[in-house]
């Protein structure tokens, strides 16, 4: 059984002891730090029977030590060569009892056949939620990884959806301002295809076939360098084209 790393400290039981009440300021810390010493022998709460080595431990000169040397080891009793502090002693035992009552139950607890089958289950449910988490993590990484389209793919998928969406015009608007959807970064670039058919942007907004959609907001006679968005300047750009193209 594993060394207890702590003991409990009682004030009442340790000033209870008229050995301690009568020693000195300096005494009571030399006898403290004892303690903590002895706690960590073997056998436990005890001290080797030699003085010169119990001094240097105190901290204590040699004058000091022979002046309250014995006043501190008032608070010890010498049995078979080792030195015991009986309140250290009393607690230690109160520790193995405790222990060893704790380590029974658990073990009653355990050791039947519904709780081996629930330690049973709980492993299997801990290895359930830690892959399960995993592959969650896994999946969500994936869905976080944008591939920027080529334009071949751009084009088929407009095909494929018949509408009049201009592949490259499309491509170049997002490849200018970094494959942004608003202020977020894109996460599927056949969503936003989709959007621009809703909102029309490769429809019927007075553009001819293959062109770049014109929306509603941007038709009519508005001077370029004061828009500041570049897919409507790219709209405003043919449109002025298309009608230069017209008087011609």
């Amino acid at each position: 059984m594993a060394k207890a790393p702590a003991f409990q400290f009682y004030p009442k039981q340790f000033l209870g002891d008229d050995m301690v009440l009568l020693m000195s300021t300096e005494s009571i810390g030399a006898h403290i730090l004892l303690m903590c010493i002895a706690w960590q022998q073997d056998p436990p709460c005890s001290l080797p029977d030699d003085v010169e080595k119990i001094r240097k431990w105190t901290k204590l000169g040699i004058k000091s030590w022979n002046k309250r040397g014995k006043e501190i080891l008032s608070a010890w009793r010498l049995e078979d060569g080792r030195w015991y502090q009986d309140g250290l002693l009393k607690e230690h035992k109160k520790q193995i009892e405790l222990r060893t009552k704790r380590e029974s139950a658990a073990n009653k607890r355990w050791n039947t056949p519904d709780a081996n089958a629930l330690q049973v289950q709980s492993t299997s449910n801990a290895l359930h939620s830690s892959s399960s988490s995993s592959t969650s993590l896994k999946n969500k990484h994936i869905r976080r990884v944008f591939k920027i389209p080529e334009l071949k793919e751009v084009t088929d998928y407009c095909q494929e959806r018949k509408n009049n969406i201009d592949p490259q015009a499309w491509l170049d608007h997002y490849t200018s301002n970094g494959w942004m959807v608003g202020k977020v970064a894109m996460k599927d670039w056949k969503a936003a295809i989709r959007t621009w058919e809703r909102r029309n942007y490769g429809g019927q907004q007075g553009k001819p076939a293959g062109g770049v959609g014109i929306p509603k907001e941007y038709k009519g006679d508005v001077p370029v360098e004061k828009v500041d968005d570049a897919r409507a300047k790219l709209f405003l750009a043919e449109l002025k084209a298309r009608a230069g193209a017209d008087t011609s």
